[in-house]
């Protein structure tokens, strides 16, 4: 399937962005993006958009493959009445956005959120989403996102190729990276907003959402290592596994291992 070009003049005109950085290649666009929040008025939003990203970040010492074809951008949202302790609830509400975005595109794949920055479509990674705060912009985060659209995994490494798929495996159609990129971040403009007003079925769809939730869950949270059964994703962004020692939420850390998986 051929990859076709982002057109950035229509995704500004279809959404609330305000600014485009287009970048033909870069290390990271979040690195890019924390560096540019503080140039931008408060109710200004900036998209840095790249169509090669070499060294792209995700949580801890993650890192995500991205080739041609794959989504891959970072959002400096406008500021928000939305504290830094609720980060993650907004990874959550981002992957949420994310889901609804591409379940159109695929409606057999089963769209669902991996705790706490993932998005898999059956049962295989199809986004990454690194969620930051910029020092020099309170009140902002910097939504970084790789989605894999139309990209061919076939020259990934072994194991991405194992665990990762695109929204071209799905479908017979030809796809829209830019149709995409809009829906998207419409997406993430209205979850945004729905965090802002506290609406409180956020949480009830990233739970009916989760993949997790059921399996049993290994999660490295040094100097921790926490295996049990996940039984919620609570309000507050926090993996809550049942273990030996009863409910033991988790707030932070990497997925290591869950069942079924």
């Amino acid at each position: 399937m051929a990859n076709r070009p982002v057109d950035l003049a229509r995704v500004i005109d279809r959404t609330r962005v305000w600014h485009a950085h287009y970048l033909p290649e870069t290390d990271s666009t979040n690195t890019v993006a924390l560096q540019r929040a503080g140039d931008l008025s408060p109710d200004q939003s900036e998209l840095v958009y790249t169509a090669c990203q070499l060294q792209g970040r995700g949580r801890g010492a993650n890192r995500w493959y991205s080739s041609d074809g794959a989504l891959t951008f970072s959002l400096i949202t406008r500021q928000l009445d939305i504290p830094p302790s609720e980060t993650p609830r907004v990874s959550l509400a981002v992957g949420l956005a994310v889901c609804r975005a591409v379940e159109p595109l695929a409606p057999a794949a089963l769209a669902r959120i991996k705790w706490p920055n993932d998005v898999y479509l059956s049962g295989k990674k199809a986004a990454g989403i690194l969620i930051e705060i910029p020092a020099s912009s309170p009140g902002r985060f910097v939504v970084g996102i790789g989605l894999n659209v139309s990209n061919s995994l076939d020259g990934a490494p072994e194991e991405v190729r194992q665990l990762a798929a695109s929204l071209a495996q799905f479908t017979h159609e030809e796809l829209d990276p830019t149709g995409i990129l809009i829906s998207l971040l419409g997406e993430i403009d209205a979850d945004l907003s729905r965090l802002v007003e506290h609406d409180p079925l956020l949480s009830e769809e990233w739970r009916a959402r989760s993949l997790l939730i059921g399996r049993r869950v290994r999660v490295s949270a040094p100097p921790r290592v926490i295996e049990g059964v996940c039984v919620t994703i609570a309000d507050d962004g926090a993996l809550v596994l049942e273990t030996d020692n009863g409910p033991t939420p988790c707030y932070g850390g990497v997925v290591e291992w869950f069942s079924g998986g």
